[in-house]
């Protein structure tokens, strides 16, 4: 027999239906108010309890990945139990209404007596009926255990159970664990549902996720299950920037927008700017990220960007090294007035040996570079290195 368990939901409620339909149908027909009532009775009886012998199989079937779910074993097996005693009644009432056909020429009170004992079996059925759903709906309600019947596939019920497992350690502290909850939102293993994914992001990014503020930022970007923010995506990236995540410092992933009418500084921002200003690299990296943007009231500035990056990195802190490189890689082959700032941090970094090797001439070559550019500093660092790089 072809496995049924996928089918199991449907099979149950059609059991159900023709079930309790055809017992209600027998009792009007014994009152002989309504003659087709009687046959009607029959046909429903018959195939209720088909569909319920096929439910009970169909159960059976599925009850393997039911059963992997923390916990629902008992109810699994009491579900189980309830469904086969109410098919088994139900097997009565067939064998009556099949004794009851057979008789009704030859011997009619027989099949009288017969028909009034499918009807009174058919009270105890109904009330087997109720048992078998109740404990299905504790099953389905209070377990999950409709999760892996479908395709009787157990990594339904394995998603199910790691969502669980990311909510309680998102909940209990663990921020990184929240970029996990969330992703089995984004259509990662359970029914794609953005505002709730957006809302545990948020959590995590408040708790010190670097990878939540960087995702929530790419919901506020695009406005999918949140409100479209270019102004709160910005600050989610530079946040993200500055908690360590190294690809929201990279400019590639960032689309330039039309320059915004001036707000505000939002907080983040303003804070960024205030800690920045008091020598602070990591915050003056997070300003870097919303110039590159030029959002958040930050005027959109790639050489403002490449001097912050480039005094965070000489200041010692190395993701803001690697932020300007990139930044520098993304600047290749643009026009003189965005590249000349660069070029003569470039060269810092050459001198220093700060994120590149330390090599003098390399760094007098970069410095010529951001003079022909006219960057003035370029042009008095090259006067400064020239007598060494010779």
């Amino acid at each position: 027999m072809p496995n049924l368990a996928a089918f199991h939901p449907p099979i149950v409620h059609f059991a159900i239906a023709l079930l309790i339909m055809g017992a209600a149908f027998r009792w009007v027909s014994l009152s002989g108010r309504a003659s087709f009532t009687g046959p009607a009775a029959a046909v429903l009886l018959l195939l209720g309890t088909a569909a319920a012998a096929a439910a009970v199989r169909s159960g059976t079937q599925a009850h393997g990945p039911v059963e992997r779910i923390p916990g629902a074993r008992q109810a699994v097996v009491e579900h189980e139990e309830a469904g086969e005693w109410a098919r088994n009644v139900f097997l009565v009432v067939a064998f009556l209404e099949l004794v009851a056909l057979a008789t009704r020429r030859r011997r009619l009170d027989v099949a009288r007596g017969a028909l009034w004992g499918s009807a009174i079996v058919c009270v105890f059925g109904v009330g087997a009926l109720y048992k078998a759903g109740d404990r299905g709906g504790d099953l389905v309600y209070r377990y999950a255990g409709g999760v892996g019947t479908r395709f009787t596939d157990t990594s339904d019920v394995n998603r199910l159970y790691l969502a669980g497992l990311y909510q309680k350690a998102c909940e209990g502290g663990d921020a990184d664990t929240c970029v996990n909850w969330a992703g089995l939102y984004l259509g990662e293993g359970l029914p794609e549902d953005l505002p709730r994914a957006a809302a545990i992001l948020d959590r995590g990014c408040k708790s010190g996720s670097a990878m939540s503020c960087f995702n929530l930022a790419s919901l506020h970007k695009s406005g999918q299950g949140v409100a479209k923010d270019p102004a709160r995506a910005s600050a989610l990236l530079a946040e993200s920037c500055r908690l360590g995540f190294k690809r929201a410092c990279d400019p590639a992933v960032f689309v330039r927008p039309p320059t915004p009418e001036p707000t505000p500084l939002p907080p983040q921002i303003a804070e960024f700017q205030a800690r920045c200003d008091r020598g602070d690299g990591e915050s003056c990296v997070a300003l870097g990220v919303a110039a590159i943007r030029g959002l958040g009231g930050v005027k959109p500035d790639l050489s403002r960007a490449s001097e912050l990056f480039g005094e965070s990195c000489l200041r010692g802190y190395d993701p803001a090294c690697d932020a300007f490189l990139n930044l520098r890689k993304a600047l290749e082959g643009a026009p003189w007035d965005l590249r000349r700032v660069s070029e003569y941090y470039l060269g810092r970094l050459y001198e220093t040996g700060r994120g590149v090797p330390r090599d003098a001439k390399r760094a007098l070559q970069w410095y010529q570079e951001a003079c022909n550019g006219k960057e003035p500093r370029g042009c008095e660092a090259a006067k400064r290195v020239v007598g060494p790089a010779r």
